[in-house]
């Protein structure tokens, strides 16, 4: 009788044995996840921003060239003005047509007060 009884607790120890090695491998599973997940918020969050302060800049740029043209010059002359090398007509027209159509609202938006920001907005803002 003791044979089948100390087989009996080589199972059971066997057992606890496999139950514990899954059950620390579903916690560091689950760990793993929570860290994804986190580095995916991040991921979005950081893209978000990056997007948000090149709006920022490209309507300051718009508003700037709009002003250049409210100086007389075409858009070419305006991107000479620049000095900006690369950038070409139709990007000019593509941020001034940007400015435009935030208007004021947009300029206000973009400065915080109507003052020159060369700051992006933080982030909430």
């Amino acid at each position: 009788m003791m044979v089948a009884s100390r087989a009996q607790q080589v199972r059971a120890a066997a057992r606890r044995r496999a139950v514990q090695a899954q059950e620390k491998r579903r916690a560091q599973e689950k760990a793993r996840e929570r860290r994804c997940a986190d580095l995916g918020v991040a991921v979005s969050v950081a893209l978000a921003q990056r997007d948000e302060a090149v709006e920022h800049f490209e309507l300051q740029a718009g508003q700037a060239l709009d002003a250049l043209m409210g100086e007389g010059f075409t858009v070419d002359e305006a991107v000479q003005w620049s000095g900006v090398e690369g950038l070409s007509t139709k990007q000019a027209q593509r941020l001034r047509k940007m400015a435009q159509e935030a208007g004021p609202a947009g300029q206000g938006a973009a400065t915080g007060d109507g003052a020159a920001r060369t700051e992006p907005p933080a982030a909430g803002e």
